[in-house]
């Protein structure tokens, strides 16, 4: 449950396949996931060569998904993390690039975007990549999630961050 009074963290990362995010707010110094979103990109997105682009479509998809959650907090308390730094230097300084579109609505909002090191994006990682599993990958996917939770090297990267 999302408390409006913290600042909220949006993670996100896109791999060749698929985008994901998760929702994140500081309480006493360690960071908690709040939510999680993933999204396998269609047979025509997956042909996109930019990566840029897709970023910066699952970061528009993020917002989309988590907007029940992040209304109820400051717009000034939200911060959205990529570990593409392309992309974070031209929502900063608009340009003419092809994933402009997908973010245009968001600039004028109030939410600050940074760079976050990829080594330091697990969750969101984890997420953006496409599950192969023949049975239930739903059962995979919350097997993911809990393992890398409880890892105790990756909690330990999110309390750095």
């Amino acid at each position: 449950m999302i408390d409006p009074n913290l600042p909220v963290i949006i993670q996100t990362d896109a791999s060749e396949t698929a985008g994901g995010a998760v929702l994140l707010q500081k309480e006493n110094d360690k960071l908690t996931p709040r939510g999680y979103y993933s999204y396998t990109f269609t047979p025509t997105e997956r042909r996109w060569q930019s990566m840029v682009a897709k970023e910066a479509m699952v970061i528009r998809k993020a917002i989309e998904h988590f907007k029940r959650d992040i209304k109820m907090v400051n717009p000034n308390w939200i911060t959205i993390q990529t570990d593409n730094q392309t992309l974070v230097n031209m929502i900063r300084k608009p340009a003419q690039y092809e994933g402009e579109v997908q973010m245009a609505k968001y600039r004028t909002m109030n939410y600050y975007v940074e760079h976050i090191k990829g080594e330091n994006n697990v969750l969101a990682d984890a997420l953006s990549r496409e599950l192969k599993a023949k049975n239930n990958p739903v059962d995979k996917l919350d097997r993911i999630l809990v393992e890398i939770v409880d890892n105790d090297a990756i909690t330990a990267q999110l309390k750095n961050s």
